[in-house]
């Protein structure tokens, strides 16, 4: 949701507007609209007082008619973009974009998960129908379009997917080429923005220690605590159920997921759809025999960790109520690991999914050999040193 900010209300001047938690800039010059993502954050004072600073120029630049409508003089990584010349043909007014997009979405649905379709191809079919343009032939202007209204990592996902489904079509001679071949390879997104990022250890027990304190929330100290140890999805977390858990010869089998999709919730297997077990250590071992002791649901079938409801856990509810904070009826309440980035006490505010990342980290800087760690958190060791690498602790050439 939009929300505009609304101490800049001049006819003709630039606003600053809350786009889902980012600022972005919002104008119209020479009867055309402007939108120009900034990458900050609305809830920080420092970002908001560059968003200003950043309006400010646009509109002096403005006065003084000296305005790059290219944005490229306000968005330095515009430079990266190149624009690629697309030769129109005939075929490409035969079918639309819309139109294309829905048969390459039949096509996938019997061969991938139902929440795919329902939340990966449903958040690209929802920006194909916002867009303006429709004809396949328009591959430029709807290029444009994307980049001024959105940010450089959305631009890239979507041109990705719009290919794909083009692709497919090429191959199946319903088009005869892509206009939007090649374009999302030219879009660099700066790589320290895909890296993990974890908590420390310190912030990890602290986290732990403010759920178990919580009026409320105490709850849920042992599904924060075993997503810390465990390094599983959260997906899977909510899943587990007693039968997963072998006391005997002591692992865990992660086995299934559960999603929420549209208020639904959706069972299914791992992300990988492999099944894999985690071996449990005398820390696992410790807590596992004190979370069935005050259980009050351990037949095989229940959950390990149900909600306050007994029901399983939805991640989309703990998250925004428990762990960041909502919106309840127009006032705003902070989550327990967003009062803690507030109050100074954590060095900075991270998804649940950091969980994970914080398990893999820390592995990882015991000298954990990492397809060891991949194994127990179900990835490969190639997608471990592909996103792990810059977190691996420093080693000193042996003397041979």
């Amino acid at each position: 949701m939009v929300r505009k900010d609304q101490t800049r209300k001049r006819n003709g001047s630039v606003n600053i507007q809350n786009n889902g938690g980012g600022l972005r800039l919002r104008w119209n010059y020479a009867g055309k609209l402007y939108c120009l993502t900034l990458g900050l954050k609305a809830d920080d004072s420092h970002h908001r007082r560059l968003a200003e600073a950043k309006a400010s120029e646009i509109e002096v630049d403005i006065l003084y008619e000296r305005f790059d409508p290219t944005l490229v003089k306000y968005d330095p990584r515009r430079r990266m973009i190149k624009l690629i010349p697309v030769e129109e043909k005939s075929d490409l007014c035969s079918i639309d974009l819309p139109e294309l997009w829905q048969k390459y979405i039949q096509y996938k649905t019997p061969l991938v998960e139902e929440t795919t379709i329902r939340t990966h191809y449903r958040r690209v079919s929802s920006h194909i129908d916002k867009l303006p343009y429709k004809k396949l032939s328009e591959a430029l202007e709807i290029r444009q379009h994307l980049l001024e209204n959105h940010s450089l990592k959305t631009t890239k996902f979507l041109l990705m997917e719009i290919q794909a489904a083009c692709s497919w079509a090429v191959k199946r001679r319903i088009i005869d080429h892509s206009p939007f071949a090649g374009m999302a390879l030219e879009i660099e997104i700066n790589e320290d923005e895909q890296e993990p990022d974890p908590f420390s250890s310190a912030a990890r027990d602290q986290i732990i220690q403010a759920f178990a304190d919580h009026p409320t929330y105490s709850f849920y100290r042992d599904f924060v605590w075993f997503l810390f140890f465990s390094g599983c999805r959260t997906s899977e977390a909510v899943a587990l159920k007693w039968k997963h858990v072998d006391f005997k010869n002591w692992f865990i089998t992660f086995s299934e997921a559960i999603v929420n999709v549209s208020s639904r919730k959706i069972q299914k297997g791992t992300k990988t759809g492999k099944t894999r077990k985690f071996p449990c250590n005398e820390q696992m071992k410790s807590f596992l025999i004190q979370r069935r002791r005050k259980s009050l649901q351990d037949r095989e079938d229940d959950f390990l960790f149900p909600s306050l409801k007994g029901k399983a856990i939805n991640t989309h509810t703990f998250s925004a109520l428990c762990w960041k904070g909502a919106s309840d009826r127009g006032t705003w309440r902070d989550g327990i690991v967003y009062r803690l980035e507030k109050d100074g006490l954590i060095d900075q505010y991270r998804s649940l999914y950091s969980t994970r990342h914080t398990f893999i980290t820390l592995a990882l800087y015991e000298n954990v050999p990492i397809h060891q760690v991949a194994k127990w958190v179900g990835n490969s060791p190639e997608i471990l040193l592909k996103h792990y690498a810059g977190q691996l602790p420093d080693t000193q050439v042996p003397e041979l």
